[in-house]
């Protein structure tokens, strides 16, 4: 499959090299419901050191936030995946129809030519069935 040169894949690139370079997931949200605040820690029960800490709005909205970025780690490799499994299938789709449109071309040319040469025959027909008429007359 060959990549379009359309910016996309370096952008899917980059978004993998980040994903690789963040702390693995999945990870967890850790709260205090008598806090409004939020920490997103790492996997591992061990690893107590906060990725992010979410504060300064209501408790709600920091909940809501930590989940969204809390499942974006292990959503957001998925959804790559997914793009590159598509983009290829989308690719492999595009080819295949451009062979079969150049198949068709090749056949269409290929009935022309017949066209053509039934049309020389046709005529070089008459012209014989003609000169013929004038010898029997």
């Amino acid at each position: 499959m060959a990549e379009r040169a359309d910016g996309f894949s370096d952008f899917l690139d980059g978004i993998e090299r980040r994903c690789r370079r963040a702390t693995p997931g999945p990870w967890r949200i850790v709260a205090d419901d008598s806090l409004a605040c939020v920490w997103l820690n790492g996997a591992s029960e061990e690893d107590e050191r906060p990725i992010a800490l979410f504060d300064y709005r209501n408790a709600e909205t920091n909940q809501a936030d930590a989940q969204f970025v809390a499942n974006a780690r292990g959503d957001v490799p998925r959804l790559i995946e997914e793009l590159r499994i598509l983009r290829g299938r989308v690719q492999d789709l595009l080819e295949a129809n451009n062979r079969e449109v150049q198949e068709r071309l090749q056949m269409q040319r290929e009935r022309n030519e017949a066209l053509h040469k039934v049309n020389t025959m046709a005529q070089q027909l008459a012209q014989h069935a003609t000169a013929a008429s004038r010898l029997k007359r």
